[in-house]
Formats: C-alpha cells, structure tokens, sequence
C-alpha cells in the first residue's frame, strides 16, 4: 500500500481524528479481559478480529452521517490497514507477500462490516473471533454478542461530535472469569 500523506489542512485534521480513534480500537482490544476471561484467542488472528470489530462498528456508525463521516471512515480504514501492514512485515512476512495478506484481510474486514451491522451477531462472532477455536462454550460468543451489541448501543447514542471528539471512549467489557485459565 502506498502511503501518500494528506496535504490540505482539514485532511490532516480528519487523519489525525482517524488515527486517535484507531488508538481507541487498539487501546479497547488490547484489553487482557477480553483474552483472559471471554477466551478470545490471544493470538494474530484473535487480536486482529478484536481491532477488526470495533474499527468496523466506528466505520458503521461514521458512515451514516453522510458525506463527513464517510470520508473519517474512509480514513480511519486507511489508518487500520496501514498499521496492519506495518504489523505484517514486523512478524517477518515478507515484501512479495504484503499484498496478498492485506487483500485477504480487507475482503475478510469489509465481510465483517456488513456482519456487525446484522442484527444476528452470534454467527459473525462464531465464525470470526472464535473461528480458529474447535470447542468455543456458548457463554463465551454470548458474552462478546452482549459486549458488541452494548458498544454498538453506545455509538449510536453518541452525536457525531460526540464520536469524534478527543475523549471518546469504549464503553468497559465485564466478563465471566474464564474457568480454563482459574483452574490452572
């Protein structure tokens, strides 16, 4: 991908908007509850899916304010991607593969755009967030479904001024406590 930085003033703001949301994505998935107690796997993949479904639920409630939120969306999915690429060649794939990675998970993160924004989320969080895991407990997808839903709920009360001001934050992720991880 190439990188071609913004040059006039109000596409800077908007890119520097972008990128303190995507901060607030990565910063919310990061989260260890999500990992420890909701046994996301704590892997690429599973870090990937937790980035993917807070950028695509920001990206869906940017879209519907129209031209301005469309284009903070559009670049908040710059900035997620070029940060994604940065971390594909930090865990050493290489140059000649960059771009088939990033094509795999740019049709698999505008699939999850239209997903999160079903109204059933159990599937999507099925097949994607637990979908390298064979036996994933019902309670577990359940609690994410909730949280998703909850966050999702949250946005959409929020004004667009709200969303993009510089204090916005994700509402907090209380779960179960993971029994694999108390039992040993």
């Amino acid at each position: 991908m190439v990188y071609i930085p913004p040059l006039m003033p109000w596409a800077r703001a908007r890119q520097k908007t972008a990128k303190r949301l995507f901060a607030a994505c990565m910063d919310r998935a990061r989260d260890p509850v999500f990992y420890a107690d909701a046994a996301v796997p704590d892997t690429f993949d599973g870090r990937f899916e937790m980035v993917a479904v807070l950028v695509a639920l920001l990206v869906n409630r940017l879209n519907r304010e129209g031209r301005t939120g469309q284009k903070l969306a559009q670049a908040l999915f710059d900035v997620t991607f070029l940060d994604l690429e940065l971390a594909c060649r930090e865990s050493g794939i290489g140059d000649l593969s960059i771009p088939r990675h990033m094509k795999r998970m740019m049709a698999g993160f505008n699939g999850r755009l239209n997903a999160y924004a079903s109204s059933d989320l159990t599937d999507a969080v099925r097949n994607n967030i637990f979908g390298t895991v064979d036996d994933i407990d019902q309670k577990y997808v359940d609690q994410i479904v909730g949280y998703i839903a909850a966050a999702c709920d949250d946005l959409n009360q929020k004004s667009y001024q709200d969303v993009v001001i510089d204090n916005f934050k994700w509402i907090e992720f209380k779960g179960i406590k993971n029994e694999i991880r108390q039992a040993s």
